[in-house]
């Protein structure tokens, strides 16, 4: 059994990212490009600097991700008329439609994920995992303060 919990995570991240691009790949859109089109299914609309927060990437990255999907035609972008440096990021309909036919397969993800958990370690899971996650941004957070 592993026992270092860093790397552990990591394996398990580097997992299940290489499965999920591999299943991604007969729709022409990588992991990140899905969790783009989440977002912005969730949202409704958002913001590219919203989009940059949400992954805790660059905003620079963000611009290529955006520009990439609506070279796809999964998402529409338009200047917001109260705000100029506003761009409302929404999902086309070919997006929508995506976005709903890859949330099943995010489904089967989970059962996968979960087998052999009962429901209850699922949960005790699930709320580990966020405190780490916590955990990690808070000391990312200091770790910027003090640059």
């Amino acid at each position: 059994m592993q026992e270092n919990t860093g790397l552990l995570i990591k394996k398990i991240s580097d997992r299940l990212l290489s499965e999920l691009d591999y299943n991604l790949r007969k729709y022409d859109i990588t992991a990140r490009q899905l969790e783009v089109l989440d977002y912005i299914k969730e949202n409704k609309s958002c913001s590219q600097k919203e989009l940059a927060e949400f992954l805790g990437i660059r905003h620079t990255t963000v611009i290529d991700l955006v520009g990439k999907l609506q070279e796809k035609k999964l998402i529409n972008k338009k200047q917001d008329k109260k705000n100029s440096k506003f761009n409302a990021i929404t999902l086309s309909k070919k997006g929508q439609s995506l976005a709903e036919e890859l949330g099943n397969f995010r489904d089967d993800v989970e059962d996968i994920i979960a087998k052999g958990l009962e429901k209850e370690d699922k949960k005790a899971l699930i709320h580990s995992l966020n405190i780490v996650y916590h955990n990690i941004c808070e000391y990312e957070k200091r770790r910027m303060e003090n640059k």
